[in-house]
């Protein structure tokens, strides 16, 4: 069952399988919007307030990007496992089978980290790499997600 869940200034969605951002087919989108066009993400989108979107080819590594309008990614263009963000608007996305979605927020500060963390991921520091790139870019503090 897809649903949304806002909390403070973040909203989220958390999709089942006949959402999922990732499918084979959709991999080929290399712009954003032709991902948006692709049914059924442009009304989760809107629901979202998204003004952006993007999403990795995931690749269970311990690879992330900070996408802002000045760096943003376009969909399915770079491999990674995170995304980081304090841009009000960008939707940042990410798939799992049998890996699970970690997000993280900040409470002091507008930034947010998706993670896809399968084992070899998680058993690599995915989540700890995570937490520091949102420290380095952001300064924001740990005890604060």
């Amino acid at each position: 069952m897809a649903q949304i869940i806002r909390h403070n200034r973040y909203a989220f969605f958390f999709g089942g399988q006949s959402t999922a951002f990732a499918p084979q087919s959709l991999q080929q989108l290399h712009r954003e919007a032709d991902l948006r066009a692709a049914a059924p993400y442009a009304p989760i989108l809107d629901q979202l307030a998204a003004m952006r979107c993007t999403i990795l080819r995931q690749t269970h590594s311990t690879q992330g990007y900070a996408v802002s309008e000045e760096s943003f990614i376009e969909p399915y263009t770079h491999e990674g496992d995170y995304l980081i963000t304090n841009t009000p608007g960008i939707a940042l996305c990410v798939a799992t089978a049998d890996c699970a979605p970690i997000i993280l927020y900040s409470t002091a500060t507008p930034a947010v980290a998706v993670i896809h963390a399968g084992w070899r991921g998680a058993h690599a520091g995915i989540i700890e790499r995570a937490v520091e790139h949102l420290a380095r870019e952001y300064a924001i503090t740990p005890a604060t997600l």
